[in-house]
């Protein structure tokens, strides 16, 4: 299997099957076409394969995961409390 790499970081897996198809495509498009198998796994790890992949180690509190728990269980209310 192939992967597409965009500039912006996306990722896309290409089977086997649609290569051709593809290569084609690129090269009636104007794409660049890259050997990525230079790259040490190292740096094909550290890229992002989606948008969730931003957003991973972002969040930052003190509070243990118990915690946190406690306190979204905590703020649920139940059906029977809300007077409409």
């Amino acid at each position: 299997m192939i992967t597409a790499v965009l500039t912006n970081g996306l990722q896309y897996a290409i089977p086997n099957s649609d290569t051709d198809f593809f290569k084609n495509l690129a090269k009636r498009m104007g794409w660049t076409l890259c050997e990525t198998d230079t790259k040490k796994p190292q740096e094909m790890e550290a890229m992002p394969v989606s948008w969730v992949d931003e957003f991973v180690g972002k969040w930052q509190d003190t509070r243990s995961t118990e915690q946190i728990l406690q306190d979204i269980h905590g703020a649920r209310t139940l059906n029977d409390d809300i007077a409409l």
